[in-house]
């Protein structure tokens, strides 16, 4: 994924909020992803690389957080990448004691056009509490929602390895246990 990975770290880099833990596995990569991520850490000391054998995405993600020293934790793909006050916008709303913040994203095409999808919409703004109907109308995917470390650890919520679609199964496993959250 070497093509977005600059986007992706640029966008994180760059965050307004600035105290960040920039955790980056590199699981295997066969590109120039290792070259870039190199790059990245000798000039942002808040950027620390993961280097391991290709095991798959949920091997990559249980590993950083296993390292990770965070209070939270959201997880970027390298094709991902963030508005500049992501963080910002985000922080005083876990900080007011909600175990789950979930926000909006976008999807695009290789063009750069928006897709509307039913999929990515928020239900709502706004505080809720943890619900079956709340979750079946949550998306599956971790890249838009900002979980705490103490919670993860807690409930010993991790990726499941060898099992496709491994964002919904630690997604609704979090939401399972969680009490409320906030949609922004």
């Amino acid at each position: 994924t070497a093509p977005w990975l600059r986007r992706c770290l640029d966008s994180i880099c760059t965050q307004s909020y600035r105290n960040l833990e920039i955790l980056c596995v590199n699981d295997g990569s066969t590109d120039n992803s290792a070259e870039i991520l190199a790059e990245y850490a000798a000039k942002d000391a808040r950027v620390r690389v993961i280097t391991q054998e290709n095991a798959g995405v949920s091997v990559a993600r249980n590993r950083a957080l296993a390292v990770a020293q965070g209070v939270y934790v959201t997880g970027v793909d390298s094709d991902d990448w963030l508005e500049p006050h992501a963080y910002e916008t985000l922080l005083p709303h876990m900080e007011a004691g909600y175990d789950l913040i979930c926000f909006g994203m976008k999807a695009l095409d290789t063009e750069g056009r928006s897709h509307e999808d039913s999929y990515l919409r928020l239900p709502g703004e706004g505080y809720r509490e943890v619900e079956s109907a709340l979750v079946a109308e949550t998306n599956a995917f971790i890249c838009n929602k900002l979980y705490r470390m103490d919670k993860l650890r807690e409930w010993k919520i991790s990726f499941p390895e060898g099992l496709r679609f491994e964002d919904a199964a630690f997604v609704y496993a979090y939401m399972a246990r969680a009490g409320d959250c906030y949609y922004v």
